[in-house]
């Protein structure tokens, strides 16, 4: 693998070693379901290594739920480049994307505000989970997502009034001022 002459320590490569082989399947799963495309989703699978590779230091443990949304970040938002490119329109995803996971029963806080985030565009989804669950700056998200660091503020502010106007839907704003929260 060619990635592996791009981290310089034993661990690491093993690292991305285990990495690529829990989820290259699907990685690319996820990608074909974007771009309908069994070359263009190895295409977007084979570029998201390389921008997992960049970002390497963002990822912990391998077989971790938060590397898991992690990788499926950087491949939704690889596919959607692709797609754009190949396009020139804005991708449709798939209802299993759109729609948040109704099977969690859990009624905490995070739960409801990520269910409330998975229900937004994609676009705003993917930027406001960049920000505040892997804790990347506005530069990095920048870099991943190839805009201006101007457009990526932007897109966070609108993000967050969405996500606002979400909660306040479900009335789960007013909720948590009730309790005092």
């Amino acid at each position: 693998m060619l990635y592996l002459m791009m981290l310089e320590s034993p661990e690491d490569k093993s690292k991305f070693e285990e990495l690529y082989y829990s989820y290259r399947n699907l990685m690319y799963y996820i990608a074909r379901d974007i771009l309908h495309d069994d070359g263009l989703a190895e295409d977007a699978v084979q570029e998201a290594f390389y921008r997992l590779v960049k970002n390497f230091s963002k990822i912990g443990e391998v077989n971790c739920n938060k590397t898991k949304k992690y990788i499926v970040l950087i491949i939704r938002s690889t596919a959607i480049d692709i797609y754009r490119k190949q396009t020139g329109k804005e991708a449709v995803l798939s209802e299993e994307w759109q729609t948040a996971d109704e099977s969690c029963a859990e009624e905490s806080v995070q739960d409801r505000v990520l269910q409330a985030i998975h229900e937004l565009k994609p676009a705003y989804a993917d930027i406001l989970l960049m920000k505040y669950v892997q804790g990347l700056d506005n530069h990095e998200i920048a870099v991943l997502l190839k805009k201006r660091e101007g457009a990526v503020r932007v897109s966070l502010s609108r993000a967050k009034k969405e996500l606002e106007k979400k909660l306040a839907a479900w009335n789960f704003l007013k909720d948590k001022q009730d309790r005092g929260e």
